[in-house]
């Protein structure tokens, strides 16, 4: 509330103030003077009172005194007024260069006066300037009559136009405005007349060019407003102010107007370059809605040079035929029958939308997809193409009730951005009613892809489908299976055949296919390796999906089969297809013939072959059964020996467990793995070639896996590291056995080996020695023992034997007296040389024999070694199990050589011819002892097996 003070008194019928003041508004006012009320006594009161008052007012608010935001700072003024209360002359000043806050903009106010006289308030020449530019000069007057005429003049110089009020948030506008108006007429009914020029325009950095208008009094009352406007656009409007409410009319003008230069954003958006001529006619009349009419005479959009959108060749262009007529009445816009001619074809537009509702909007004609690529875009890279359209839509905006057929005309192509392969339409037609769409003969390209589709759908209100048959029929591109499965698939290549048909409803689909490959090539992620689909068929329906005549081969080997002649396909039952298929039942029997199958270092199958059958409810358990026959095979990895005893780890190899799969590692086993005779070749640094029968049954299951059966050695030769050439045995005849018990534990208790070999040895006097090597026991604890079955040496004596060359009872090399020094000498001399050709041996191996054994294909073998009693060289061929070779040469640094050499071919099964023959040179004390020697052998063996309870 004001707080004012006040000192009045009343003396012959005069109210006289002698102070009035307060704070008020924020600032504070003070009032004096005096007032007649009546003369001589109250019977005569004045019909005016007679005022002489002096009034002033020092830093109030503006805001707070007009309540308004928009207004701000601080004025102080002085004031007076005298004479009759209706007949009053007075004045309102304020002070030189007051500063306010008008919408924001700061203004400094000079020589603001309004004048009071009777019957007219006039305002002296005021002149606002603006801080940063612009000013405006007001003066006029206003009769108080009943009329209220006015005459007002208005000169507005260098006022920005970024700054007009409502054009601050606008896009950048630049550009000045001056305007010398001078309004008469009333506040009810002005009339305004002068010019507006507007100076350097620019919009967005763009330049418009000036503008001058012209304002002049109408007949009848209002404004008349005339002129151009950025020497594009010529307006005539009409403006008044009646008593219902404000009355507009105008109308604008342009001839040969650039779009694009107007709006170079969304010509690149839209892709054309556009140039029209017409004019808008608005109307704002009280009472009703706003009513535009527009009228384009001239037509024509050129698609932009550079636009890769719409593809290279002649550019796209769409000009009138015929005036392009619309109307908007508030809500209502209608479209007047429409002709465009296009690059495409004639095409005819027309219709109504009233507020949110379609009204007979007619689509009809040709059009060239080229036009519709930049709105696709970023779903649709490029469009090319024309198609024939008769379509008429109604009802809600949102919903719209569609009728009508879209033909092709012209093949159409379609770049998507996620897929590489262009999409073609060549042929076809699509019909759509009120509530179903209908493809007739509709031929998709996707590659080199070809789909024939025909078919209906119906569909709700909602434009939810409802139910739908639609049949497909061609071919596929296998280039679209790693688009389909790129988690599974990484190339793929050839076509498959489609023949098809899915119908039913959304939630109970029905369908019925069938596939058909020949000369598909996939490769897959996990595997790595290529597979061709030489053919195959697959047949797919809501309950099941079977596999038949399928013939493929993995990286050109081998083959594979599922089904064919005589053979039952494979099956896979559905529990449920939506939203993601699961599959609750399987049964695939495979064939597979002459496959290979290797793992580096460890193992090869060069030849192997399978029946097998995959069954069981992936819900529970699956189980795998059948006969792996392995043709041909070699384990090659290395094992340690160590104090005679075979290790069960592989030279400290350590194997990852791979991560876990219930499905598989609970899946039962139930397979016999076999050889076809003894094909299956061991060779690593313990075996340089032994052959094998293999016959095992494995079961359990895929995590924890049971074998029952043996593996039978039938031919072939033991190596025992550090032992020189004397270290080589031969497999005893059917006395060889490796036993899997299927209740122990596979790789600690099981398998049990026996295995049995001899070499016949010469000692450094000469004499001939049958070493048999014997290995019995579990893998994880077999011991390795040795001994001769003609001479009588025990273990340590033929170990001896076998690193020096001596036995315990050879005779003395050197020259001393005391026998057992020589002896010992001598045999130190034979186990180091031993021990430096193994090492010699195992330096070179990877430059020299493993070289030579790649470039011979595994025929020949080349190991030269050193040792400090002498250079020994050997030579190893074979020709696969038929023929075997092996020489030996060493000589020594003291004169001693010895020359082996051997050679075994297999005649039949169970029959081989052997030989071999030595030249040994020994010098002792003075003569020189020469033994030679030729043994030729024939061996039969055949195996007698006995199943004992």
């Amino acid at each position: 509330m004001p707080n004012l003070k006040a000192k009045f008194r009343l003396e012959d019928g005069v109210a006289r103030v002698d102070a009035l003041e307060g704070g008020l508004f924020g600032g504070h006012v003070a009032l004096s003077g005096e007032a007649r009320l009546f003369q001589g006594s109250l019977e005569n009161l004045l019909k005016a009172p007679v005022l002489d008052v002096k009034v002033q007012g020092r830093r109030l608010d503006l805001g707070t005194l007009l309540a308004s935001p928009e207004l701000a700072g601080q004025f102080s003024f002085e004031g007076w007024a005298k004479g009759p209360a209706d007949a009053l002359t007075g004045s309102l000043k304020l002070p030189p260069d007051t500063t306010l806050e008008i919408l924001g903009q700061t203004w400094r106010i000079r020589g603001f006066e309004v004048m009071a006289r009777p019957r007219e308030l006039v305002l002296r020449s005021t002149r606002l300037e603006r801080e940063v530019g612009g000013a405006v000069v007001l003066e006029g007057r206003l009769s108080l009559d009943k009329g209220q005429a006015m005459a007002w003049s208005v000169h507005v110089i260098g006022f920005p136009l970024a700054n007009l009020p409502g054009v601050q948030s606008a896009p950048a506008l630049e550009g000045k405005v001056d305007a010398k108006l001078e309004i008469k007429g009333s506040p009810a009914a002005p009339q305004v007349s002068g010019v507006v020029d507007l100076t350097r325009g620019v919009l967005d950095g763009r330049a418009l060019g000036d503008a001058h208008l012209t304002l002049a009094p109408r007949p009848g009352g209002g404004t008349r407003v005339s002129g151009r406007l950025f020497d594009r656009f010529d307006l005539q409007a009409e403006v008044a102010l009646a008593r219902a409410g404000p009355h507009m009319t105008a109308q604008l003008a342009f001839q040969d107007l650039l779009v694009h230069e107007l709006a170079p954003e969304v010509a690149e958006r839209v892709g054309f370059n556009a140039r029209v001529s017409g004019q808008v006619d608005i109307a704002l009349l009280p009472g009703r809605p706003l009513a535009l009419d527009a009228r384009l005479d001239q037509l024509r959009m050129v698609s932009r040079p550079r636009n890769d959108l719409l593809g290279g060749g002649s550019p796209l262009e769409v000009r009138n035929d015929g005036p392009v007529v619309a109307r908007v009445r508030g809500d209502r816009i209608e479209l007047a029958p429409t002709r465009l001619e296009t690059t495409g074809g004639v095409l005819e537009l027309s219709g109504r939308l009233e507020g949110e509702r379609l009204d007979q909007v007619v689509v009809r004609g040709q059009l060239d997809l080229a036009l519709l690529a930049p709105a696709l875009q970023p779903h649709v890279q490029r469009s090319e193409g024309n198609i024939t359209l008769a379509l008429r839509a109604t009802g809600a905006l949102n919903r719209p009730e569609v009728q009508g057929s879209v033909t092709v005309a012209l093949p159409v192509e379609i770049r998507l951005p996620t897929l590489d392969l262009p999409v073609r339409v060549p042929q076809g037609r699509v019909t759509m009613g009120r509530r179903d769409i209908e493809l007739h003969k509709l031929v998709v390209e996707v590659g080199d892809s070809h789909l024939l589709l025909q078919g209906r759908a119906a569909f709700d209100d909602k434009y939810q489908v409802t139910r739908y048959g639609i049949g497909a029929d061609g071919t596929l591109d296998a280039k679209i299976l790693p688009l389909l499965a790129p988690k599974a698939i990484t190339e793929a290549e050839g076509q498959l055949k489609l023949r098809g048909r899915i119908g039913g409803t959304p939630t109970e689909p029905d369908f019925d296919a069938k596939v058909e490959t020949k000369g598909v090539s996939l490769r897959m992620r996990d595997l790595g390796r290529l597979i061709r689909v030489e053919s195959a068929e697959l047949s797919v329906n809501p309950r099941e999906a079977r596999i038949d005549k399928l013939r493929a081969t993995i990286d050109d080997q081998g083959v594979i089969t599922i089904g064919g002649a005589g053979a039952e396909p494979g099956r896979l039952v559905f529990q449920q297809l939506f939203p993601e298929p699961v599959v609750k039942y399987a049964r695939l029997p495979v064939r597979g013939e002459r496959l290979a199958y290797r793992s580096p270092g460890v193992f090869a199958l060069d030849d192997i072959g399978f029946d097998l059958e995959l069954e069981g409810d992936l819900r529970q358990q699956l189980t795998l059964r059948g006969d792996v026959r392995v043709v041909t095979g070699r384990f090659s990895q290395d094992v340690a020996i160590r104090d005679l005893a075979i290790s069960s780890r592989l030279r400290g190899e350590a194997y990852g467990r791979q991560a876990p799969n219930p499905l598989l590692d609970d899946m039962r086993l139930d397979l016999r793995v076999r050889t076809i005779g003894d094909t299956f070749l061991i060779q690593n640094n313990v075996a340089p070639e032994i052959y094998a029968v293999v016959d095992l049954h494995v079961g359990g299951t895929a995590g924890d896996p049971r074998l029952d059966g043996a593996i039978l050695p039938t031919d072939g030769r033991f190596k025992v590291p550090g032992t020189g050439t004397r270290g080589y045995f031969d497999l005893v005849p059917v006395a060889n056995s490796i036993v899997f018990v299927g209740t122990k534990t596979l790789g600690e208790n099981t398998p049990e080996l026996n295995l049995e070999a001899e070499s016949l040895v010469t000692d450094s006097d000469g004499n001939e020695h049958n070493v048999r090597m014997r290995i019995r026991g579990p893998v994880s604890q077999a011991e390795i023992t040795f001994s001769t079955t003609d001479t009588g040496l025990n273990q340590n004596e033929t170990l001896l034997l076998l690193l020096s060359g001596r036995s315990s009872t050879s005779s003395v090399r050197f020259g001393t007296s005391s026998p057992n020094l020589g002896r010992n000498l001598d045999t130190g001399f034979q186990m180091a040389g031993n021990v430096t050709r193994d090492l010699v041996d195992n330096l070179l191996q990877p430059y020299i024999s493993d070289t030579l054994s790649l470039l011979t294909g595994d025929k020949l073998q080349l190991r030269p070694t050193i040792g400090p009693d002498g250079v020994e060289v050997r030579v190893f061929g074979r020709a696969g199990r038929y023929l075997r070779l092996q020489l030996n040469y060493l000589q020594g640094f003291q004169g001693q050589r010895q020359a082996r050499g051997e050679g075994r071919v297999w005649l039949a099964d169970f029959v081989s011819f052997r030989t071999f023959a030595e030249y040994l040179v020994l010098p002792q004390q003075g003569i020189t002892e020469t033994n030679r020697s030729l043994n030729m052998e024939v061996f039969v063996e055949w195996p007698v097996r006995f199943d004992l309870p």
